[in-house]
C-alpha cells in the first residue's frame, strides 16, 4: 500500500546466476528475473524459478540490457514492442 501511494514504482529482483537445486552448481542459463510496477505487463508465471521463468514467454537475451530498460521503458513485458 506505501508504495502505491507513492505514485509511479518499479521494482526489480534478480540474482546474478542460477544455481538449480538438480545440479548443485552454477550455470550459465539466464536467471529468472522479478519486475513490477507502473508499466509492467504480468507475464502469467507462477513464481520465481527457472521453470516459471522459461514459461513465462519473457526472455532478455543481453542481461546487461534489462536494467537500462527496466529505468527508461514506459512499458515492459513479454508482447511489449511487439506488434
Amino acid at each position: 500500500e506505501y508504495l502505491r501511494s507513492q505514485g509511479d514504482w518499479r521494482v526489480l529482483v534478480a540474482p546474478d546466476h542460477p544455481t538449480p537445486v538438480a545440479r548443485r552448481t552454477h550455470t550459465a542459463d539466464p536467471p529468472p528475473f522479478l519486475v513490477a510496477g507502473a508499466g509492467i505487463e504480468a507475464s502469467g508465471a507462477e513464481g520465481l524459478h527457472e521453470r516459471a521463468a522459461r514459461a513465462s514467454g519473457w526472455h532478455v537475451r543481453r542481461g546487461h540490457e534489462l536494467l537500462p530498460a527496466w529505468i527508461t521503458s514506459e512499458r515492459l513485458g513479454p508482447s511489449a514492442g511487439k506488434g
